[in-house]
């Protein structure tokens, strides 16, 4: 588990300094304060958040991916044909269920914007927020509070463009070397 070790303000923004029992650590620095004194937070170093944050971050990029195709739509119609035309007596609640999925999986596949949003969820703290620990509700509850906010979804989505370019222009770097050192 990561604490809290320092807090520091420079220039008017606060740094935060965690360490975990490893002796691993992760900064952070505020990028936003909204309308209700909420500081917002993000990861210095996207190369190093935590395992849970990581693997959400992974999660929500592999749903992008995978993408809806054609064929899944048309299965999904195929499905709920079959279930209007039986006899079932649970037709509805299941033909509601499919529809259900059906609304899920198009918010969270279908939209570009939406991604970035949910990633932003995974890459950004709100205070006290535990740096170790991410789950579906939490970026949810982001979601809906930078909904209410006039520049919130855009501030955030600039911000972790700027910051995930970095990101793969260093990726790229590391790349690079590693392939150079190969080739020796």
């Amino acid at each position: 588990m990561y604490q809290l070790t320092k807090e520091t303000t420079a220039n008017g923004k606060i740094k935060r300094l965690y360490r975990n029992e490893a002796g691993i650590e992760i900064k952070t620095s505020e990028i936003y304060k909204d309308q209700d004194g909420t500081v917002w937070f993000g990861f210095d170093d996207l190369f190093k958040i935590p395992i849970m944050r990581l693997s959400m971050a992974r999660h929500i990029s592999d749903m992008f991916t995978m993408g809806l195709s054609l064929k899944d739509i048309l299965d999904w119609c195929n499905q709920e044909k079959a279930l209007i035309k039986s006899n079932d007596p649970e037709k509805y609640e299941k033909l509601f269920q499919l529809i259900l999925e059906k609304e899920r999986l198009a918010n969270y596949t279908a939209d570009p914007v939406r991604q970035h949003l949910a990633l932003c969820t995974v890459y950004v703290l709100a205070g006290d927020e535990r740096i170790d620990y991410f789950d579906e509700e939490e970026s949810g509850r982001k979601l809906k509070l930078w909904a209410g906010m006039v520049d919130a979804i855009p501030f955030f989505l600039t911000w972790y463009n700027v910051i995930t370019r970095d990101y793969i222009k260093d990726l790229k770097s590391i790349s690079q070397t590693v392939l150079s050192k190969q080739d020796q």
